[in-house]
């Protein structure tokens, strides 16, 4: 590498949130990445995964041998919606993915 030498890419740390010019919504991030770029701690990402914020299979995936994945696209959608207010459904949510309003998932009348 001599003088002039102009690299034709950029390099981008996947560590800095503000390194990356277009965050492409089908990313996949870690924790830790997604908790870096909502500037929050890894702790309250792993409580919104606890209490149903984020649910499985939605938000995040939990692939064998590489540990929690969220979809950045999912992750938006869900800040866009607390943003705007606007609930998914008819219905109020409640701590750990209740939601009051919908049946139960049980039916206890049945005495069958």
């Amino acid at each position: 590498m001599g003088p002039g030498f102009s690299a034709p890419f950029a390099i981008i740390d996947p560590m800095d949130p503000t390194s990356r010019a277009i965050a492409t919504p089908d990313e996949y991030l870690t924790i830790s990445e997604v908790a870096a770029r909502l500037k929050v701690a890894p702790k309250t990402v792993r409580n919104k995964m606890a209490s149903g914020v984020f649910c499985k299979g939605v938000h995040y995936v939990r692939p064998k041998g590489l540990g929690t994945r969220f979809r950045w696209g999912a992750v938006v959608a869900w800040l866009e919606q607390e943003e705007t207010g606007t609930p998914d459904e008819d219905s109020i949510p409640m701590a750990r993915g209740y939601r009051l309003g919908e049946p139960s998932k049980k039916d206890y009348r049945s005495t069958a």
